[in-house]
């Protein structure tokens, strides 16, 4: 930025120092540029102040406290479905069909996305906007795109169906991973057609699934 001779940062201060030229750049601009790529910045009137150092201890308390709220929702509404995603991956009958279910995981982790991921996706897109992209950016694109593929297959799912006369002329259409299982006969017969590679590649993800 024009006018700023030199900076210092000390990340576990949380704070900056600058040295600028008032006649060619304000601090007011200099704000702005900084809350732009993501940073919430706060001027220090009184450096080394009793008042200043109190005031900046309690702003850090609190955000502890706002981040802290955070991850216990997070980690609250994250449990059942870690519990019914795992359970099922590893074939436990015990699993209550509640935490199976697709609209259920659904409403228990959009809030973890929007609230609870807040925080990193603000400065997380702050970030990739202006091309400085970060762990923040990182971890943003990565849940992002995460949630929009998971979302997109919860609204557009439909129950597994086989068509056809049966034997080796049947045809998987949709799957659905309520029935993660066939019966050992029909995945054979699907291996056994040659040529119809795409059915029994599916197959063999669907019963590795289970």
């Amino acid at each position: 930025m024009p006018g700023v001779n030199q900076v210092e940062g000390n990340f576990g201060a949380e704070r900056v120092s600058v040295a600028f030229d008032p006649a060619r750049v304000s601090t007011a601009q200099m704000k702005r540029a900084i809350s732009s790529a993501g940073y919430r910045i706060e001027e220090r009137k009184y450096p080394g102040a009793q008042d200043t150092e109190d005031l900046e201890a309690a702003a850090r308390r609190a955000e502890i406290r706002d981040l802290g709220r955070r991850v216990a929702v997070g980690a609250v509404l994250t449990a059942p479905v870690l519990v019914g995603v795992m359970g099922s991956f590893f074939g436990a009958s015990w699993i209550p069909s509640i935490l199976t279910n697709n609209w259920f995981q659904l409403a228990a982790i959009t809030p973890v996305m929007l609230y609870t991921g807040w925080p990193i996706h603000h400065t997380g897109w702050l970030a990739i906007r202006h091309r400085s992209a970060d762990m923040n950016s990182l971890i943003t694109i990565g849940s992002t795109a995460a949630f929009a593929y998971s979302l997109f297959v919860t609204c557009s799912r439909a129950p597994c169906r086989q068509t056809g006369t049966g034997g080796s002329h049947g045809k998987v259409d949709h799957l659905d991973p309520h029935h993660r299982r066939w019966p050992a006969s029909d995945a054979q017969d699907l291996f056994e057609r040659k040529g119809d590679v795409p059915d029994a590649a599916r197959a063999l993800v669907f019963l590795g699934t289970g």
